[in-house]
């Protein structure tokens, strides 16, 4: 019981190490793909916009939209929101720009096209 105690210091510290560590990475890849998810988001309704070419269309589909999200997925899908993600589509090409946001050493997720 004696060891127990003298090393329970040591083992708190190391395994608050881990936690903090693990906290730190899933932060960080669950940022990046919500990153992803609004360009991934803003392209596909850039190209719908763009098909029909059309930009009372293209307001009328990101106001339409956005009610619809928000009723199945909550409140933060405004059509404000929407517009965010249009902009990041427009401001940021798939290649190097998003990619390069990934810690040194983590592998950017697959980016499945919606075409």
């Amino acid at each position: 019981m004696e060891d127990v105690e003298k090393n329970a210091p040591k083992l708190f510290c190391d395994v608050c190490q881990i936690i903090e560590g693990k906290r730190s990475l899933l932060s960080t890849t669950a940022h990046a793909e919500v990153c992803l998810m609004h360009w991934n988001i803003g392209k596909r309704i850039k190209e719908e916009v763009l098909y029909n070419k059309r930009a009372e269309y293209g307001k009328e589909v990101v106001k339409k939209l956005s009610v619809k999200l928000a009723d199945r997925y909550g409140k933060g899908w405004s059509d404000r929101k929407l517009s965010h993600c249009i902009r990041t589509a427009y401001a940021f090409t798939l290649g190097d720009s998003v990619r390069s946001e990934y810690p040194i050493g983590m592998n950017a997720p697959e980016i499945h096209n919606v075409d």
